[in-house]
C-alpha cells in the first residue's frame, strides 16, 4: 500500500475522511490550520524526509490572499 501525505492549511486539516478518496492508500495528514505556501516551504523538507510519502497532495492558496 503506498503512502499519500496530505500538507496545506486548514481545508486539508479539517478533511477527516480524505481516506475515501486516496481509497487503496495510507492517507497520513500532516496539514496546519492557518499556514501559507510561506509556510510551507520551511515545513516541507522536515515532512517530507519524517513521513517519505510515495505521494504528496499539497493545498495552497487561501491564506495567501491579504485583502
Amino acid at each position: 500500500m503506498s503512502k499519500v501525505v496530505l500538507v496545506g492549511s486548514s481545508i486539508f486539516a479539517h478533511w477527516d475522511r480524505a481516506s475515501h478518496a486516496f481509497v487503496g492508500h495510507h492517507v497520513k495528514n500532516c496539514a496546519i490550520g492557518g499556514t501559507t505556501s510561506e509556510h510551507w516551504l520551511e515545513l516541507l523538507i522536515g515532512v517530507l524526509d519524517n513521513e517519505a510519502p510515495d505521494a504528496m497532495c499539497f493545498y495552497c492558496g487561501s491564506n495567501d490572499f491579504q485583502c
